[in-house]
C-alpha cells in the first residue's frame, strides 16, 4: 500500500505551465523555498562534480512579528502580568500581557565552488524570500548587503524571484524593466566581469519558468538548469498537491483575469 501510494503521488499532475501561485502563500513558501534550494544544489553537483560542488550557505535574519504570517506556533510571546489599576475611578482587573518577540530565521542560498565545499567561490544562486522584499526589514538589509558584496567581486550572481508580493529586489534598475511590465516573477543572471549587463527573464503567471544558464569559470561552458522541472519536482516530492486548498484564493491574490484562469486550471476534471 505504501509503495503504491508513493507511485500515485509521483504521477500527480502539476496544474500550471509555470509557477503555482498557491505555493507563494507564506505558510507554504518556506518549505517550498528549502526544497528548491536543495534540488538546485543536488542538480548542479550531480552534473559538475568533482570539478564543481554546489553547497548550501546560510545567513541569519531577524524577522519582526508584524511581518510574519499568523498561524499555529508561528509567533513566540513573552508573558507578563499587568498590575491592578484604576481608570476613571473604577478598578481595572489585572491582565496577562503578551508581547510578540522577534524570530531568528535561517535563509539559505546555493554556492557553487571549485573543487569542493572549501574551494573558490564561483557562483551564488539566491532564491528570494518575502523578507528579502520588505524594505526596512533585517532580511531585506542583509540581502541587499550580500547582493552588493557579490556584485563587487569576481563571482557570478543568479537571482530567482518567484514571489508576486513585496518589492522585487533583484539587482536590475526598475526603469530598465519598465518596457517589460507587467511581470510577476523575475530571474536575473549577473556575470562576473560584465556588471553593466544582466540577462533577465521577466515572467508572467502563465509563462513557463525558464531554462536558464549557470555561468562557471572561464573556459567551462554554462550549465543549463530547467527551473520549471525543478519546481514541479518540489511540488510532487513536497506533497503540496495534498496540502494546497485550491478552493480558496491564493495569497497574495491574483488579478480578476488571472484568478479566473487559475480557477479553471484547478477545477477537478470530470471522468
Amino acid at each position: 500500500m505504501g509503495v503504491e501510494s508513493g507511485r500515485m503521488a509521483s504521477k500527480k499532475r502539476y496544474l500550471f505551465p509555470g509557477m503555482d501561485p498557491w505555493l507563494e502563500d507564506p505558510v507554504f513558501w518556506p518549505s517550498a523555498h528549502h526544497g528548491l534550494i536543495s534540488l538546485l544544489a543536488w542538480n548542479i553537483s550531480a552534473r559538475t562534480a568533482p570539478r564543481y560542488v554546489a553547497t548550501h550557505s546560510f545567513r541569519v535574519v531577524v524577522e519582526a512579528a508584524e511581518n510574519r504570517p499568523i498561524g499555529p506556533d508561528v509567533i513566540v510571546y513573552r508573558e507578563s502580568r499587568r498590575p491592578m489599576k484604576r481608570a476613571g475611578g473604577a478598578t481595572i482587573d489585572p491582565a496577562v500581557s503578551l508581547e510578540a518577540l522577534p524570530l531568528e530565521l535561517e535563509q539559505a542560498n546555493v554556492e557553487i565552488r571549485l573543487g569542493g565545499a572549501l574551494g573558490r567561490l564561483v557562483t551564488v544562486i539566491e532564491v528570494l524570500s518575502p523578507t528579502n522584499e520588505s524594505p526596512g526589514s533585517d532580511g531585506y538589509e542583509k540581502y541587499v548587503q550580500r547582493q552588493r558584496e557579490v556584485l563587487s567581486s569576481d563571482v557570478h550572481l543568479i537571482e530567482i524571484d518567484l514571489l508576486r508580493g513585496g518589492e522585487h529586489t533583484v539587482a536590475v534598475p526598475p526603469r530598465a524593466l519598465r518596457p517589460h511590465r507587467p511581470y510577476d516573477y523575475l530571474v536575473a543572471i549577473h556575470r562576473a566581469g560584465r556588471r553593466s549587463r544582466a540577462d533577465v527573464y521577466p515572467l508572467k503567471l502563465r509563462d513557463r519558468l525558464p531554462r536558464f544558464p549557470v555561468p562557471l569559470l572561464k573556459g567551462d561552458p554554462d550549465l543549463a538548469v530547467d527551473l520549471q522541472s525543478l519546481m514541479e519536482n518540489v511540488y510532487r516530492s513536497g506533497v503540496y498537491w495534498a496540502m494546497l486548498d485550491y478552493s480558496k484564493p491564493p495569497v497574495p491574490p491574483l488579478s480578476p483575469e488571472d484568478a479566473a484562469w487559475a480557477k479553471a486550471r484547478t477545477r477537478p476534471r470530470s471522468k
